[in-house]
């Protein structure tokens, strides 16, 4: 039982370490209200699910998975960020509203599946609890595991959206929304250059 609940208060910290995700909840829920906050959320736990499965198998089956596959992967990521970086300085330096995420459920999905948080946080929180219970993990363990962490990230996000639509925290982000349309390209930039840092000189 205690390794379960291990499991789900995993599942609430990957969510809640800032990323992309979090970082575009804040911003899409501001400006179009949690309906597009839910939408959004919806498409990147399709990604995250993904993610999820590929963690477990990677888990799993150790050091089987081939290295070209993460490089891969890597560089489609920090492409992704890199562009949605560029999106929120033009929005900050136009005088019009460029609305970022136009496709809610779309860049969700996007958003989820591009993650360059997923793999390595999603890696080292699950293993450091497997390894910290000594379990015996293996492929029989995948549904069980694979349900208790997706739920953590469901409540998580829901949690998170259900934050930013409180209103004094939207009428604060709204009133500093340049600032922190310019932050949050500085880090989606910085997110995509850590990638590629990491993949090929870490």
């Amino acid at each position: 039982m205690n390794f379960y609940f291990e499991v789900l208060l995993a599942g609430f910290i990957y969510i809640f370490t800032p990323g992309p995700i979090f970082l575009s909840i804040f911003a899409l829920v501001t400006e179009q209200g949690r309906l597009k906050g839910y939408q959004l959320i919806s498409g990147s736990m399709i990604g995250t699910a993904l993610w999820l499965c590929f963690t477990i198998a990677s888990i799993i089956e150790a050091d089987n998975l081939p290295p070209v596959l993460f490089v891969i992967l890597a560089i489609v990521a920090a492409a992704y960020l890199m562009w949605l970086g560029i999106q929120m300085f033009r929005r900050t330096l136009s005088k019009k509203n460029i609305q970022i995420f136009k496709r809610p459920f779309i860049d969700g999905i996007l958003l989820g599946a591009m993650n360059p948080k997923s793999y390595p946080v999603m890696i080292s929180v699950f293993t450091a609890i497997i390894l910290n219970n000594g379990h015996n993990f293996t492929w029989d363990d995948f549904p069980i595991f694979f349900i208790m962490a997706l739920s953590s990230f469901i409540i998580a996000e829901i949690i998170l959206v259900a934050m930013a639509g409180i209103r004094p925290v939207s009428k604060f982000f709204m009133k500093h929304i340049n600032y922190f349309s310019y932050g949050f390209g500085v880090l989606y930039i910085g997110f995509s250059a850590h990638l590629l840092l990491n993949t090929f000189y870490g």
